[in-house]
């Protein structure tokens, strides 16, 4: 693997998801799509932190996740699409929240904790897809591309972010509700 290619790829998907996050952030959000007040309750943290909802987190990020791969097989369209979309959900989650008057803290505290380590996994994966295309692209320009040792490195990038996800899964389940309980203290 072409480790400074990966890493253009990688930089790309990052402008990517910061695009969809500003439009995200600067999208318009009609009042009557917006509830009359959301306020976070402490009580309902002590509840989210179980197996079920591990299981729950895990399986919805894993399907994102095999979107990205997928990825993969179209030559990256669907890596570009899946990349700005998230950096879009990012954008609005935020604008909806602090909209509704939540502090940019508890924002903050509700989504970087696990969505650093989710969002870089998802980052890497969608490089992975664009890497690929461009790979691709050299292979039929006439360069020697030895698909054996490229398809190695694409199961062992992916596999890593994988075990990211799942790592960002416990963040999410267990420590993120920690961590916003003692924001909202």
């Amino acid at each position: 693997m072409d480790k400074r290619l990966f890493f253009t790829c990688f930089l790309v998907c990052i402008a990517i998801a910061l695009i969809g996050f500003l439009i995200g952030a600067m999208a318009e959000i009609p009042r009557s799509f917006l509830p009359e007040s959301v306020r976070p309750d402490a009580a309902v943290l002590s509840k989210i932190s179980t197996a079920a909802t591990f299981k729950t987190i895990f399986f919805n990020n894993s399907r994102v996740f095999a979107a990205f791969v997928v990825g993969v097989l179209t030559c990256g369209l669907l890596s570009v699409f899946e990349t700005l979309l998230i950096g879009a959900m990012v954008g609005f989650i935020y604008k909806l929240s602090t909209q509704q008057g939540i502090s940019s803290e508890l924002v903050v505290a509700s989504l970087a904790p696990h969505g650093i380590p989710e969002v870089f996994s998802f980052l890497v994966v969608g490089a992975v897809g664009i890497y690929f295309a461009v790979q691709l692209y050299r292979s039929s320009t006439g360069r020697v591309i030895h698909w054996p040792s490229e398809a190695r490195a694409y199961f062992f990038v992916v596999a890593g972010a994988y075990v990211v996800l799942a790592i960002a899964a416990v963040m999410e389940t267990y420590l993120t509700p920690l961590i916003v309980h003692e924001v909202l203290r």
